[in-house]
């Protein structure tokens, strides 16, 4: 977890693809050791959003990749988030699915007020906007009323609330 969260925030391109492929090595040894393990599938998760957060930061793309480019990155944020909302519909406890699950809600309707800001995109992205933010906002509210102080669903939170600031 540590590797992906660091090759994650690595600011140089360099050391991020070189965190990511540490993590992708450790993620791929424990998840094959333990396949069932909700921690390594949650990692694996993880891994394949920073993963495509690089790809996406190394492109310069005009107005019609970008547009592209979006819509990919929202249909894996789905992805990812369809995943997690698997393993919270088998554990409706589960901290980290439910923290992993706000988030993914919250990147999808970033994705979409992007989407937004480019010519020729209609209102139905302001509309999934909408829906994903009130979902992440509702799945944060859950997380605090487990955890108050928890400073991990504040963060997300915060991020959340900045997006539905650009609404």
């Amino acid at each position: 977890r540590a590797l992906t969260t660091l090759a994650g925030a690595s600011i140089p391109r360099g050391g991020m693809r070189d965190g990511l492929k540490k993590a992708e090595e450790t993620v791929e040894r424990f998840a094959g050791r333990d396949p069932g393990h909700l921690v390594w599938q949650r990692e694996r998760l993880r891994f394949r959003f920073f993963k495509m957060q690089l790809e996406s930061r190394e492109r310069r793309v005009d107005t019609e990749a970008r547009r592209a480019d979006l819509k990919a990155q929202v249909s894996l944020l789905a992805e990812l988030r369809d995943d997690v909302e698997r393993s919270v519909r088998d554990d409706p406890e589960y901290y980290l699915g439910l923290a992993d699950l706000a988030n993914f809600d919250a990147r999808i309707a970033e994705r979409h007020l992007d989407l937004l800001s480019i010519a020729g995109e209609g209102d139905d992205h302001l509309a999934e906007a909408e829906k994903r933010l009130t979902a992440s906002l509702a799945t944060y509210d859950r997380l605090r009323a487990r955890s108050p102080e928890s400073v991990d669903w504040r963060q997300g939170r915060n991020f959340a609330l900045s997006q539905s600031a650009r609404l």
